[in-house]
């Protein structure tokens, strides 16, 4: 209903999904990445909307997450990932 009580109001709804969208690199499911590495995917068009977004997300294993958010680019570096050494003494 319209916040103006009885004022009819028309909705368009966008059903057509962007097209061209693909993981450019690394790879979709890629593995043992460096820990620098950027996430690039490839330009999508929107016939319906005109412009994308995009939403790149990290998982290692449930130990490491992060996600871009909403952006309006098509590449992403999360936040600097680290190594944890163990070092024993005798």
């Amino acid at each position: 209903m319209s916040a103006v009580y009885g004022t009819p109001k028309t909705v368009l709804v966008d059903s057509t999904p962007p097209t061209g969208l693909d993981a450019s690199s690394p790879a979709d499911e890629a593995a043992n990445q460096p820990l620098n590495t950027s996430i690039v995917s490839t330009t999508a068009t929107d016939s319906g909307s005109g412009s994308v977004q995009y939403y790149f997300d990290v998982v290692d294993v449930g130990t490491y997450t992060a996600n871009s958010g909403w952006i309006a680019g098509t590449s992403y570096a999360p936040p600097a990932l680290q190594t944890v050494q163990l070092i024993r003494g005798k």
